[in-house]
């Protein structure tokens, strides 16, 4: 959703559309095509800028939101973008990589790639880690990333961009915050509500 309320962006997986709709008017006031199977959809702190993964494309789209111009940007070497989320001042845009196994975190002046963060757990197969989602905290201290079907929540370091623990398999509530970060539905968790027990 856009800073000031209205409109909400939303993602045509099926359609390979972004769509702007006025919450006011109810009516659609713009559509931008995108890649193939388009997932994710962030917006910039100062509502100037709209991502949108498009998972199967391997892009990042940089959508301006005055004249709905797309400027597309691959999202590194990585593959399967599924998520996007701008740090609370708008430094940075994290996009998740799902088919990668990794999480971008992109200047978004300069769109090209700070660093490349992957994880690894013991015991865990590679193919399983596949970041969904992820919070990043307003003071920009932590980052919270939902690792898929590896049942894990990492916790970044945002400040130094290094993955400082990741949670014990499914403790208790995991899967609902796991639910919660990758449907962007709630506020950011607490810096207690993910680390490991």
């Amino acid at each position: 959703m856009h800073p000031s309320g209205s409109p909400v962006y939303i993602a045509n997986e099926d359609d390979s559309l972004a769509t702007a709709i006025d919450l006011e008017e109810r009516k659609v006031v713009a559509e931008v095509p995108v890649g193939v199977e388009p997932e994710g959809v962030g917006v910039s702190p100062d509502g100037k800028t709209l991502i949108v993964t498009s998972e199967t494309s391997n892009m990042a789209h940089f959508i301006d939101t005055d004249s709905y111009r797309d400027r597309r940007q691959r999202a590194g070497r990585h593959r399967g973008p599924r998520f996007a989320e701008f740090t609370a001042d708008g430094s940075q845009l994290w996009v998740t990589s799902e088919v990668a196994g990794t999480v971008s975190v992109i200047d978004p002046k300069t769109r090209k790639i700070i660093k490349t963060i992957g994880f690894e757990i013991p015991g865990v197969k590679p193919e399983s880690m596949q970041p969904v989602g992820v919070r990043i905290l307003k003071d920009g201290s932590k980052a919270f990333v939902a690792l898929g079907p590896a049942n894990h929540v990492a916790v970044i370091d945002a400040k130094k961009l290094e993955v400082e623990t990741i949670s014990a398999r499914r403790p208790e509530g995991l899967a609902a915050r796991l639910y919660a970060l990758t449907r962007n539905c709630c506020s950011p968790p607490t810096a207690t509500a993910t680390t490991s027990r």
